[in-house]
């Protein structure tokens, strides 16, 4: 569930670098308004739905036929209905006829990847995470590929939104395959229990409508308080924090079920297993925050050649979102596994609806900057609202934060004492990298932050 996303993102890089190179920060910024308003509104297709789905199908496996069917038909009309809002409000801030048409093709990728997302929820309760890992590799490919031959052909960024259609399809394609074999796939119709699923997701559905506000507000604010190509710097920039997500998530994905079944056993199980879940979140998203901020300026140069001191400075704040993910994600996860949803639900609204108003304020004091430091205020205040419910649900779970933090240092010390940050050629970087990783799993293991049996475990081959 991480390594597949890793490669395909790994794969992505240089692609990625050459589209915001071909295009520049206009035009770059362009697509970028499209397809987040676009994404903002279709996240709110599952409405709260996601977890409570999979946690029935991990519970009964039986009722996947009816569910299945239910989720397909419920989510379709959500999909149709986020279509439409994201494409008048498009209209409604008056942006000009290149982002509306972006936006209009970014609909039809959505709506494809909505019905993929209830084929993922299957697989992930039926626990085929490496059919998951596959179809997503394949689409990946298949997407960067396509957009980078899109750009060549000079078709800009309404061209590069066309591309974006072929993963979606893919991966609907194959996800439609692979569910097939465990249950018959067709969409159901049923107003009542539609009504009922929402009502039963409503907390969930509440706490999503505001991390995606939360989560994309500046990406309305700030084209509109400080332009659009300031805000391609942003998208550029932020785009390693916003990718990197993918390792908590995927672990935390992985972990949903085990956390689910042991809360069934009993509630000390589950929280060994949640204890798990947020230490190897932790310890993973780290060394990543410290390796992307020290390399930021071969990055930044990589991508804007010839200005890159602004995307430098977005490279190296935005980044340490990805540690503070490390921790939202699975306290929310494993609240979710162990049946409190409204509880994490509330506790994440009350942390967004603050975290909304830092927000404006940092972006309308602080401009593009504020808008970097308001990635990280957001991951904070969640955080932090979601601490107390999650000491009261897991009350054995501790995290060596200390020795986490002092083996970080060794591992940024390490990386600043040779001097690495003045490489500028991709295979030194990629050295230095592996040095500073070996270096920092070593130092989690002489200060005991985990046993080296874990470490052996987490690379042995499971037995079947």
């Amino acid at each position: 569930m991480v390594g597949q996303p890793l490669l395909v993102n790994i794969l992505a890089v240089p692609a990625t670098a050459f589209i915001i190179r071909a295009l520049g920060a206009e035009q770059y910024g362009q697509w970028a308004v499209a397809t987040a308003l676009v994404a903002a509104f279709f996240a709110l297709t599952s409405m709260g739905l996601r977890p409570i789905f999979v946690r029935e199908l991990a519970q009964c496996p039986e009722s996947t036929s009816e569910a299945l069917s239910l989720q397909l038909g419920l989510r379709g009309v959500l999909g149709i209905v986020s279509g439409a809002a994201a494409l008048c409000l498009c209209l409604l801030l008056g942006y000009p006829t290149v982002i509306l048409l972006s936006a209009g093709i970014m609909v039809g990728a959505f709506l494809m990847g909505n019905f993929w997302t209830v084929f993922t929820d299957v697989l992930q309760a039926a626990e085929q995470f490496k059919t998951i890992a596959f179809i997503n590799v394949v689409s990946g490919v298949s997407l960067t590929a396509v957009s980078v031959l899109a750009v060549i052909a000079g078709v800009g960024p309404v061209g590069l939104a066309a591309s974006y259609l072929v993963g979606p399809f893919l991966r609907l394609t194959f996800g439609w395959s692979a569910v097939r074999k465990i249950t018959p796939v067709r969409f159901g119709w049923q107003l009542n229990i539609f009504g009922r699923l929402l009502k039963e997701s409503r907390f969930m559905a509440g706490q999503q409508a505001f991390q995606i506000l939360q989560g994309h507000i500046e990406q309305i604010i700030v084209p509109k308080l400080v332009g659009i190509a300031p805000f391609g710097y942003l998208a550029a920039g932020s785009m390693p924090a916003d990718r990197l997500r993918f390792i908590p998530e995927g672990i935390a994905s992985s972990y949903y079920p085990a956390i689910v079944r042991d809360q069934k056993e009993s509630a000390a199980a589950a929280g060994r297993t949640a204890g798990q879940l947020i230490m190897l979140c932790v310890i993973s998203c780290i060394p990543i925050a410290v390796l992307v901020s020290f390399f930021a300026g071969p990055i930044a140069e990589l991508l804007f050649p010839n200005d890159s001191e602004v995307c430098r400075s977005v490279l190296r704040t935005t980044i340490w979102a990805v540690p503070l993910f490390g921790l939202t994600l699975p306290m929310s996860y494993s609240l979710q596994a162990a049946g409190r949803y409204s509880e994490a639900a509330k506790s994440v609204m009350w942390g967004c609806l603050v975290s909304m108003g830092v927000t404006i304020a940092l972006v309308s004091i602080g401009g593009l900057q504020g808008a970097c430091w308001a990635w990280i205020a957001r991951q904070s205040i969640i955080a932090a609202a979601l601490t107390p419910e999650y000491v009261r649900t897991f009350p054995a779970v501790r995290l060596p934060f200390v020795r986490i933090a002092a083996c970080a240092a060794v591992m940024f010390a390490l990386l600043w004492s040779l001097h690495l940050s003045h490489m500028r050629v991709i295979p030194e970087i990629g050295a230095g990298g592996m040095l500073g990783g070996a270096v920092y799993l070593a130092s989690l293991i002489v200060l005991k932050v985990i046993p080296s049996r874990v470490i052996r475990q987490l690379f042995r081959r499971p037995a079947g």
